[in-house]
Protein backbone atom coordinates (compact mmCIF):
# COMPACT_ATOMS: atom_id res chain seq x y z
CA UNK A 1 0.00 0.00 0.00
CA UNK A 2 3.03 2.33 0.69
CA UNK A 3 4.32 1.83 -2.64
CA UNK A 4 1.21 1.98 -4.24
CA UNK A 5 0.52 5.60 -2.30
CA UNK A 6 4.39 6.72 -3.02
CA UNK A 7 3.92 5.56 -6.81
CA UNK A 8 1.33 8.74 -7.29
CA UNK A 9 4.24 11.25 -6.39
CA UNK A 10 6.75 9.98 -8.47
CA UNK A 11 7.32 11.25 -12.16
CA UNK A 12 10.88 11.26 -13.15
CA UNK A 13 13.67 8.87 -12.34
CA UNK A 14 16.01 9.94 -9.86
CA UNK A 15 19.68 9.75 -11.00
CA UNK A 16 20.81 5.78 -9.03
CA UNK A 17 24.14 7.32 -8.46
CA UNK A 18 23.25 10.73 -7.07
CA UNK A 19 19.92 10.21 -5.45
CA UNK A 20 19.54 10.14 -1.92
CA UNK A 21 17.98 7.05 -0.37
CA UNK A 22 18.25 7.76 3.24
CA UNK A 23 16.27 8.11 5.04
CA UNK A 24 14.23 5.44 3.47
CA UNK A 25 10.33 7.84 3.09
CA UNK A 26 7.85 8.33 0.90
CA UNK A 27 9.68 9.98 -1.46
CA UNK A 28 11.95 6.75 -1.75
CA UNK A 29 9.14 4.42 -2.03
CA UNK A 30 8.09 6.34 -4.88
CA UNK A 31 11.23 6.07 -6.72
CA UNK A 32 11.38 1.85 -5.79
CA UNK A 33 7.56 1.99 -7.74
CA UNK A 34 8.67 4.15 -10.76
CA UNK A 35 11.99 1.45 -11.28
CA UNK A 36 9.81 -1.04 -10.08
CA UNK A 37 7.51 -0.40 -13.22
CA UNK A 38 10.36 0.98 -15.84
CA UNK A 39 12.90 -2.20 -15.44
CA UNK A 40 10.28 -4.50 -16.98
CA UNK A 41 8.81 -2.33 -19.82
CA UNK A 42 9.82 -3.05 -23.34
CA UNK A 43 9.64 0.46 -24.21
CA UNK A 44 12.33 1.76 -22.06
CA UNK A 45 15.88 1.95 -23.34
CA UNK A 46 18.34 -0.37 -22.26
CA UNK A 47 20.07 1.89 -20.61
CA UNK A 48 17.34 3.34 -18.59
CA UNK A 49 16.27 -0.19 -17.38
CA UNK A 50 20.07 -0.66 -16.49
CA UNK A 51 19.57 2.47 -14.12
CA UNK A 52 16.40 1.22 -12.55
CA UNK A 53 18.29 -1.86 -11.09
CA UNK A 54 21.08 0.14 -10.16
CA UNK A 55 18.46 2.35 -8.22
CA UNK A 56 16.39 -0.48 -6.80
CA UNK A 57 19.86 -2.19 -5.84
CA UNK A 58 21.13 0.68 -3.91
CA UNK A 59 17.96 1.62 -2.04
CA UNK A 60 18.12 -1.90 -0.83
CA UNK A 61 21.46 -2.25 -0.02
CA UNK A 62 20.81 1.04 2.16
CA UNK A 63 18.01 -0.73 3.90
CA UNK A 64 20.21 -3.62 4.80
CA UNK A 65 23.08 -1.31 5.89
CA UNK A 66 20.39 0.41 8.25
CA UNK A 67 19.71 -2.63 9.44
CA UNK A 68 22.96 -3.64 10.23
CA UNK A 69 23.27 -7.69 10.07
CA UNK A 70 26.61 -8.62 11.29
CA UNK A 71 28.95 -11.12 9.31
CA UNK A 72 28.62 -14.31 10.43
CA UNK A 73 25.44 -14.22 12.57
CA UNK A 74 21.96 -15.31 11.09
CA UNK A 75 19.39 -12.71 10.00
CA UNK A 76 16.82 -11.65 11.25
CA UNK A 77 13.35 -12.35 9.39
CA UNK A 78 12.86 -8.81 7.67
CA UNK A 79 17.16 -8.67 6.55
CA UNK A 80 16.22 -12.21 4.72
CA UNK A 81 13.40 -10.80 3.17
CA UNK A 82 15.49 -7.34 2.08
CA UNK A 83 18.20 -9.26 1.25
CA UNK A 84 17.02 -11.52 -1.29
CA UNK A 85 15.53 -8.48 -3.27
CA UNK A 86 18.83 -7.05 -2.95
CA UNK A 87 20.75 -9.66 -4.76
CA UNK A 88 17.89 -9.94 -6.92
CA UNK A 89 18.75 -6.58 -8.14
CA UNK A 90 22.39 -6.26 -7.39
CA UNK A 91 23.08 -9.31 -9.43
CA UNK A 92 20.70 -7.96 -12.15
CA UNK A 93 22.14 -4.31 -12.81
CA UNK A 94 25.87 -5.70 -11.98
CA UNK A 95 25.83 -8.83 -14.81
CA UNK A 96 24.14 -6.11 -17.26
CA UNK A 97 26.69 -3.39 -16.45
CA UNK A 98 29.79 -6.01 -17.05
CA UNK A 99 27.85 -7.32 -20.06
CA UNK A 100 27.04 -4.17 -22.01
CA UNK A 101 28.32 -0.87 -19.96
CA UNK A 102 26.26 2.33 -19.37
CA UNK A 103 28.48 5.31 -18.46
CA UNK A 104 28.91 6.19 -15.10
CA UNK A 105 27.45 3.21 -13.49
CA UNK A 106 30.82 1.33 -12.91
CA UNK A 107 31.91 2.47 -10.03
CA UNK A 108 28.50 1.71 -8.51
CA UNK A 109 28.45 -1.45 -10.04
CA UNK A 110 32.38 -2.76 -8.05
CA UNK A 111 30.65 -1.05 -4.80
CA UNK A 112 27.42 -3.10 -4.97
CA UNK A 113 29.41 -6.14 -6.54
CA UNK A 114 31.43 -6.46 -3.22
CA UNK A 115 28.36 -5.97 -1.12
CA UNK A 116 26.81 -8.96 -2.70
CA UNK A 117 29.80 -10.57 -1.36
CA UNK A 118 29.22 -9.61 2.19
CA UNK A 119 25.52 -9.89 2.12
CA UNK A 120 26.07 -13.90 0.94
CA UNK A 121 28.46 -14.28 3.85
CA UNK A 122 25.39 -13.11 6.36
CA UNK A 123 23.11 -15.01 4.51
CA UNK A 124 25.21 -18.50 4.38
CA UNK A 125 25.70 -17.96 8.56
CA UNK A 126 21.24 -18.26 8.32
CA UNK A 127 19.30 -21.11 8.13
CA UNK A 128 17.99 -21.84 5.10
CA UNK A 129 14.82 -23.71 5.58
CA UNK A 130 12.57 -21.01 5.98
CA UNK A 131 14.40 -19.18 2.90
CA UNK A 132 11.06 -17.63 0.59
CA UNK A 133 11.47 -18.46 -3.09
CA UNK A 134 12.92 -15.31 -4.31
CA UNK A 135 16.00 -15.97 -1.37
CA UNK A 136 16.46 -19.49 -2.04
CA UNK A 137 16.69 -18.57 -5.99
CA UNK A 138 19.35 -15.96 -5.36
CA UNK A 139 21.58 -17.81 -3.22
CA UNK A 140 22.20 -20.18 -6.01
CA UNK A 141 22.23 -17.52 -8.54
CA UNK A 142 24.31 -14.95 -7.01
CA UNK A 143 26.77 -17.41 -5.57
CA UNK A 144 27.39 -18.94 -9.67
CA UNK A 145 28.19 -14.96 -10.37
CA UNK A 146 30.74 -14.86 -7.07
CA UNK A 147 32.45 -17.72 -7.98
CA UNK A 148 32.74 -16.88 -11.85
CA UNK A 149 36.25 -16.24 -13.16
CA UNK A 150 35.74 -12.11 -13.58
CA UNK A 151 33.94 -11.26 -10.37
CA UNK A 152 37.19 -13.68 -8.45
CA UNK A 153 39.20 -11.52 -10.27
CA UNK A 154 37.71 -7.98 -9.76
CA UNK A 155 37.46 -8.67 -6.49
CA UNK A 156 40.58 -9.68 -5.86
CA UNK A 157 42.02 -6.74 -7.66
CA UNK A 158 39.97 -4.38 -5.62
CA UNK A 159 42.10 -5.84 -2.62
CA UNK A 160 38.66 -7.74 -1.07
CA UNK A 161 38.18 -11.54 -0.41
CA UNK A 162 37.84 -14.37 -3.04
CA UNK A 163 34.68 -15.63 -3.04
CA UNK A 164 35.90 -19.24 -3.26
CA UNK A 165 37.28 -18.66 0.16
CA UNK A 166 34.29 -16.88 1.54
CA UNK A 167 31.50 -19.07 -0.09
CA UNK A 168 30.94 -22.55 0.95
CA UNK A 169 32.19 -25.51 -1.33
CA UNK A 170 29.37 -26.72 -3.97
CA UNK A 171 29.06 -29.67 -1.64
CA UNK A 172 27.33 -27.71 0.86
CA UNK A 173 25.10 -25.92 -2.31
CA UNK A 174 24.21 -29.86 -3.27
CA UNK A 175 22.94 -30.78 0.26
CA UNK A 176 20.39 -27.39 0.49
CA UNK A 177 19.25 -28.25 -3.26
CA UNK A 178 18.61 -32.04 -1.88
CA UNK A 179 16.83 -30.72 1.67
CA UNK A 180 14.66 -28.44 -0.45
CA UNK A 181 14.15 -31.14 -2.36
CA UNK A 182 15.43 -30.11 -5.69
CA UNK A 183 16.93 -33.42 -7.10
CA UNK A 184 17.65 -32.38 -10.29
CA UNK A 185 19.22 -29.60 -9.59
CA UNK A 186 21.32 -31.11 -7.38
CA UNK A 187 22.10 -33.59 -9.79
CA UNK A 188 23.08 -31.14 -12.14
CA UNK A 189 25.31 -29.51 -9.57
CA UNK A 190 27.69 -32.20 -8.82
CA UNK A 191 27.62 -33.26 -13.09
CA UNK A 192 29.28 -29.28 -13.69
CA UNK A 193 32.29 -31.36 -11.10
CA UNK A 194 32.98 -34.45 -13.42
CA UNK A 195 35.76 -33.09 -15.39
CA UNK A 196 37.46 -32.05 -12.40
CA UNK A 197 36.90 -34.79 -9.66
CA UNK A 198 35.55 -37.38 -12.00
CA UNK A 199 32.47 -39.50 -12.87
CA UNK A 200 33.24 -42.23 -9.93
CA UNK A 201 33.50 -39.75 -6.94
CA UNK A 202 30.85 -37.09 -7.62
CA UNK A 203 28.50 -40.17 -8.15
CA UNK A 204 29.47 -41.13 -4.83
CA UNK A 205 28.82 -38.12 -3.15
CA UNK A 206 25.48 -37.86 -4.71
CA UNK A 207 24.59 -41.08 -3.36
CA UNK A 208 25.59 -40.80 -0.01
CA UNK A 209 23.28 -37.23 -0.19
CA UNK A 210 20.87 -38.59 -0.92
CA UNK A 211 20.48 -42.01 0.91
CA UNK A 212 20.90 -39.66 4.04
CA UNK A 213 18.09 -37.43 3.02
CA UNK A 214 16.12 -40.69 2.26
CA UNK A 215 15.85 -39.98 -1.02
CA UNK A 216 16.09 -43.37 -3.26
CA UNK A 217 14.60 -41.33 -6.42
CA UNK A 218 17.81 -39.29 -6.55
CA UNK A 219 20.11 -41.92 -6.05
CA UNK A 220 18.01 -43.86 -8.49
CA UNK A 221 18.23 -40.41 -10.69
CA UNK A 222 22.07 -39.96 -10.00
CA UNK A 223 22.80 -43.47 -11.50
CA UNK A 224 20.93 -42.76 -14.49
CA UNK A 225 22.62 -39.59 -14.85
CA UNK A 226 26.23 -40.94 -14.02
CA UNK A 227 25.57 -43.39 -16.46
CA UNK A 228 25.22 -41.41 -19.32
CA UNK A 229 28.23 -39.58 -18.78
CA UNK A 230 30.14 -42.90 -18.70
CA UNK A 231 29.20 -43.08 -21.84
CA UNK A 232 29.71 -39.78 -23.60
CA UNK A 233 32.15 -39.10 -26.20
CA UNK A 234 35.06 -37.93 -25.29
CA UNK A 235 34.33 -39.48 -21.85
CA UNK A 236 34.91 -37.65 -18.82
CA UNK A 237 37.55 -39.33 -15.90
CA UNK A 238 36.25 -42.00 -14.30
CA UNK A 239 38.44 -40.22 -11.43
CA UNK A 240 39.37 -36.61 -11.45
CA UNK A 241 42.60 -35.02 -10.20
CA UNK A 242 40.46 -32.76 -7.90
CA UNK A 243 38.63 -34.76 -4.57
CA UNK A 244 35.29 -33.71 -4.25
CA UNK A 245 35.23 -30.92 -1.58
CA UNK A 246 34.07 -31.93 2.20
CA UNK A 247 31.24 -30.07 3.06
CA UNK A 248 32.12 -27.11 5.56
CA UNK A 249 28.89 -27.85 7.41
CA UNK A 250 26.24 -25.64 8.83
CA UNK A 251 27.11 -22.86 10.98
CA UNK A 252 23.60 -23.31 13.25
CA UNK A 253 22.31 -25.83 15.43
CA UNK A 254 20.80 -28.69 14.24
CA UNK A 255 17.49 -29.26 13.81
CA UNK A 256 17.31 -32.25 17.24
CA UNK A 257 19.27 -29.13 18.98
CA UNK A 258 15.83 -26.99 18.72
CA UNK A 259 13.80 -29.58 19.06
CA UNK A 260 15.40 -30.45 22.32
CA UNK A 261 15.23 -26.64 23.32
CA UNK A 262 11.07 -26.52 22.59
CA UNK A 263 10.45 -29.68 24.31
CA UNK A 264 11.79 -28.42 27.79
CA UNK A 265 10.08 -25.06 27.36
CA UNK A 266 7.05 -27.06 26.00
CA UNK A 267 6.99 -29.28 29.19
CA UNK A 268 8.74 -26.52 31.99
CA UNK A 269 6.63 -25.47 34.68
CA UNK A 270 5.56 -21.82 32.42
CA UNK A 271 2.64 -20.82 31.08
CA UNK A 272 1.55 -22.96 28.45
CA UNK A 273 -0.07 -20.39 26.08
CA UNK A 274 2.88 -18.59 26.29
CA UNK A 275 5.49 -21.65 24.73
CA UNK A 276 2.99 -22.51 22.61
CA UNK A 277 3.39 -18.72 21.02
CA UNK A 278 6.96 -18.93 21.14
CA UNK A 279 7.11 -22.59 19.99
CA UNK A 280 4.86 -21.92 17.02
CA UNK A 281 7.44 -18.72 16.30
CA UNK A 282 10.55 -20.89 16.75
CA UNK A 283 9.27 -23.51 13.89
CA UNK A 284 8.41 -20.44 11.85
CA UNK A 285 11.92 -20.16 11.45
CA UNK A 286 13.43 -23.35 11.79
CA UNK A 287 10.48 -25.58 10.13
CA UNK A 288 13.20 -28.62 10.21
CA UNK A 289 13.22 -28.52 13.50
CA UNK A 290 9.28 -29.37 13.72
CA UNK A 291 9.84 -33.44 12.70
CA UNK A 292 12.87 -33.73 15.07
CA UNK A 293 9.87 -32.47 17.88
CA UNK A 294 7.34 -34.74 16.49
CA UNK A 295 9.82 -37.53 16.92
CA UNK A 296 10.32 -36.97 20.28
CA UNK A 297 7.35 -37.90 21.00
CA UNK A 298 7.66 -41.71 19.61
CA UNK A 299 8.78 -44.43 22.16
CA UNK A 300 11.40 -45.32 19.85
CA UNK A 301 13.42 -42.66 19.30
CA UNK A 302 16.70 -42.65 21.39
CA UNK A 303 15.46 -38.50 22.53
CA UNK A 304 12.62 -39.64 23.73
CA UNK A 305 11.83 -39.91 27.40
CA UNK A 306 8.39 -41.65 28.78
CA UNK A 307 7.95 -38.04 30.80
CA UNK A 308 8.25 -36.10 27.29
CA UNK A 309 5.95 -37.73 25.56
CA UNK A 310 3.32 -37.82 28.45
CA UNK A 311 2.90 -34.32 28.01
CA UNK A 312 4.34 -33.55 24.46
CA UNK A 313 1.38 -35.91 22.62
CA UNK A 314 -1.14 -33.09 23.86
CA UNK A 315 0.42 -30.37 21.30
CA UNK A 316 0.11 -32.89 18.28
CA UNK A 317 -2.41 -31.39 16.94
CA UNK A 318 -0.79 -28.24 15.90
CA UNK A 319 2.36 -29.76 15.40
CA UNK A 320 1.20 -32.19 12.69
CA UNK A 321 -0.61 -28.86 11.05
CA UNK A 322 3.17 -26.88 11.14
CA UNK A 323 4.89 -29.65 10.03
CA UNK A 324 2.59 -30.43 7.17
CA UNK A 325 2.35 -27.08 6.10
CA UNK A 326 5.78 -26.06 5.78
CA UNK A 327 7.66 -29.37 5.32
CA UNK A 328 8.34 -31.80 2.19
CA UNK A 329 6.57 -34.66 1.55
CA UNK A 330 9.32 -37.24 1.82
CA UNK A 331 9.07 -40.19 3.48
CA UNK A 332 10.53 -39.34 6.90
CA UNK A 333 8.21 -37.03 7.33
CA UNK A 334 4.82 -38.87 6.83
CA UNK A 335 6.32 -42.13 8.87
CA UNK A 336 6.89 -39.89 11.65
CA UNK A 337 3.69 -38.40 11.29
CA UNK A 338 1.56 -41.44 10.56
CA UNK A 339 3.10 -43.40 14.03
CA UNK A 340 3.01 -39.79 15.87
CA UNK A 341 -0.87 -39.40 15.25
CA UNK A 342 -1.59 -43.15 15.71
CA UNK A 343 -0.75 -42.72 19.30
CA UNK A 344 -3.59 -40.02 19.57
CA UNK A 345 -5.94 -41.05 17.15
CA UNK A 346 -8.08 -38.03 16.07
CA UNK A 347 -11.96 -37.41 16.91
CA UNK A 348 -13.10 -35.24 14.22
CA UNK A 349 -14.26 -36.17 10.83
CA UNK A 350 -11.79 -33.84 9.19
CA UNK A 351 -8.82 -35.08 11.29
CA UNK A 352 -9.85 -38.33 10.91
CA UNK A 353 -9.95 -37.78 6.85
CA UNK A 354 -6.04 -36.40 7.24
CA UNK A 355 -4.71 -39.03 9.02
CA UNK A 356 -6.09 -41.74 6.72
CA UNK A 357 -4.75 -39.27 3.81
CA UNK A 358 -1.51 -39.38 5.60
CA UNK A 359 -1.76 -43.36 5.60
CA UNK A 360 -2.15 -43.72 1.75
CA UNK A 361 0.38 -41.16 1.11
CA UNK A 362 2.83 -43.42 3.34
CA UNK A 363 2.12 -46.53 1.53
CA UNK A 364 2.56 -44.72 -1.77
CA UNK A 365 5.86 -43.32 -1.38
CA UNK A 366 7.32 -46.68 0.39
CA UNK A 367 6.10 -48.29 -2.78
CA UNK A 368 7.82 -45.74 -5.22
CA UNK A 369 10.85 -45.83 -3.17
CA UNK A 370 11.00 -49.61 -3.37
CA UNK A 371 10.57 -49.26 -6.65
CA UNK A 372 13.26 -46.50 -7.28
CA UNK A 373 15.87 -49.15 -5.04
CA UNK A 374 15.80 -51.84 -6.80
CA UNK A 375 16.13 -49.81 -10.14
CA UNK A 376 19.23 -48.53 -8.46
CA UNK A 377 20.60 -51.73 -7.96
CA UNK A 378 19.67 -53.30 -11.08
CA UNK A 379 21.58 -50.26 -12.73
CA UNK A 380 24.85 -50.83 -10.39
CA UNK A 381 24.85 -54.38 -11.11
CA UNK A 382 24.56 -54.11 -15.06
CA UNK A 383 27.89 -52.20 -14.90
CA UNK A 384 30.84 -53.37 -16.11
CA UNK A 385 33.04 -52.30 -13.26
CA UNK A 386 31.51 -51.81 -9.58
CA UNK A 387 31.50 -48.29 -8.05
CA UNK A 388 34.42 -49.65 -5.69
CA UNK A 389 36.08 -50.60 -8.22
CA UNK A 390 36.41 -47.15 -9.94
CA UNK A 391 37.07 -44.96 -7.41
CA UNK A 392 40.58 -47.66 -6.20
CA UNK A 393 41.83 -46.70 -9.91
CA UNK A 394 41.67 -47.64 -13.81
CA UNK A 395 42.22 -51.25 -14.75
CA UNK A 396 45.95 -51.02 -15.16
CA UNK A 397 47.22 -51.99 -18.85
CA UNK A 398 48.97 -55.50 -17.87
CA UNK A 399 45.68 -56.70 -16.77
CA UNK A 400 44.04 -55.10 -19.70
CA UNK A 401 45.97 -56.70 -21.58
CA UNK A 402 46.02 -59.97 -20.37
CA UNK A 403 42.26 -59.76 -20.69
CA UNK A 404 41.97 -58.98 -24.19
CA UNK A 405 44.68 -62.14 -24.97
CA UNK A 406 42.92 -64.03 -23.06
CA UNK A 407 39.75 -63.36 -25.89
CA UNK A 408 42.23 -64.07 -28.71
CA UNK A 409 42.21 -60.64 -30.21
CA UNK A 410 45.13 -58.30 -30.81
CA UNK A 411 45.94 -55.78 -27.84
CA UNK A 412 43.61 -52.42 -28.08
CA UNK A 413 42.33 -50.02 -26.31
CA UNK A 414 39.08 -50.34 -26.74
CA UNK A 415 38.42 -52.51 -23.04
CA UNK A 416 40.58 -49.76 -21.35
CA UNK A 417 38.81 -47.44 -19.08
CA UNK A 418 39.45 -43.81 -20.07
Amino acid sequence: MALDRAAQTASEPADPVAAVVSPIDEGVLAQVALALDRRHRGDVPYPDRVRANALLARIHNEALLQLGPAAGAPAPPLVRVLAGRFLHFGRAFVGAQRRRSVAGLDPLAADLERRLLAVMEVIEATPYAADDALLFHERAQVRRHLLGAGARKRLREAGGRDPAEVLPPWSDEMVRLIDAGFVDQAIDLGAGGVREAGVAPIEEALLAAFAAAQRDDGRRRSVERMGALREQEPTPPIVGESPVPTPRGRPWPPAPTIAERLEASLTGDGPRPAAVAAAILTLRERPDAALALIRRILPDDPASTESGRSLLIRELPWLLAEVEARDLVTRARLRASVAAARLRPPQEPAARERALRRRFALAAEEARGQSDAIATEQLLANRPRSLAAELEGPIAADEAGESEAGEGSAPTDEGAEP
